[in-house]
């Protein structure tokens, strides 16, 4: 992989039987966070997109420690994504596939985190609010490429046509500022949906959003209509919450900055003029 001013959504075929399709499920996540010692804001988010004065923010639930019956309440009526960071250390067929990706791109590490945005519900005066659309976060970049696989359900994406940081790294991570996001809005791919067992690739530095939609407003992309079985359809519910992992893949570099101020010296040496000895 590497920085390009474009991204790379991968279709997937349903009726193959996707094996990523299997890597983690809606009562998966429960049973994860279902664990002792699971704390909010360390081990897992609950958290959604809030506006205030035209910028938006990131919003979370405060308290440490909620039951299974709390989080599920929230989820549903409150709105709140969940979000459990780390899946490569609390999911063995997480961990594996990250290992994998992470030999194949020679990567320094692959992190995986998991999200689960609810779907939307037409009789809250919220989703009325924000267009029949539900968000667990508000427009930003990773400062490390991503690749990004739907699980279950269908999520609509919007990702910029280029990055506002090139080359990005991880000390270089900010909050997009009000002008980016502006820009972003005028500048970006048409909007697409995944659908389970679909995947994309967006490189560092691009801000991107995401939301889950009613079926009705999807009027770009749809989902299959059949599945190979109707355990398989009930599973991939595309109309319920929408899960995905995303991939974190963290790319090396050979040089400190001291090396580089060494050799942008000895370059611009080369070039100044000469006196005539």
């Amino acid at each position: 992989l590497h920085d390009r001013s474009s991204i790379l959504p991968l279709q997937s075929d349903t009726d193959s039987g996707d094996p990523l399709l299997s890597l983690l499920t809606v009562d998966d996540t429960i049973s994860i966070l279902s664990r002792p010692l699971m704390r909010n804001g360390v081990d897992y988010k609950l958290a959604k997109k809030i506006v205030h004065n035209g910028e938006e923010h990131l919003g979370m639930l405060p308290n440490p420690h909620y039951s299974i019956e709390e989080i599920i309440a929230h989820f549903h009526y409150g709105g709140f994504s969940v979000v459990i960071d780390r899946m490569h250390r609390r999911w063995g067929a997480v961990a594996v596939q990250a290992r994998r990706l992470e030999e194949e791109l020679n990567a320094i590490k692959v992190g995986v985190n998991m999200y689960l945005t609810p779907e939307v519900m037409l009789e809250t005066e919220t989703d009325k609010r924000n267009g029949h659309t539900r968000q667990g976060f508000e427009a930003h970049w990773d400062w490390m490429d991503v690749i990004v696989i739907q699980l279950s359900g269908r999520k609509r994406w919007s990702v910029a046509n280029e990055p506002i940081v090139y080359l990005s790294n991880k000390d270089q991570k900010r909050k997009p500022t009000v002008e980016e996001i502006q820009h972003y809005g005028d500048a970006r791919f048409s909007e697409f949906t995944l659908c389970p067992g679909d995947a994309i690739y967006i490189p560092r530095g691009h801000i991107h959003n995401a939301s889950t939609v009613l079926l009705d407003d999807d009027e770009l992309d749809h989902c299959p209509s059949s599945y190979p079985s109707e355990e398989m359809a009930k599973l991939l519910n595309v109309n319920g919450p929408s899960l995905h992992l995303t991939f974190g893949i963290e790319q090396s570099c050979e040089g400190k900055v001291e090396s580089l101020l060494h050799h942008a010296i000895n370059i611009s040496l080369r070039f100044l003029p000469r006196k005539n000895s």
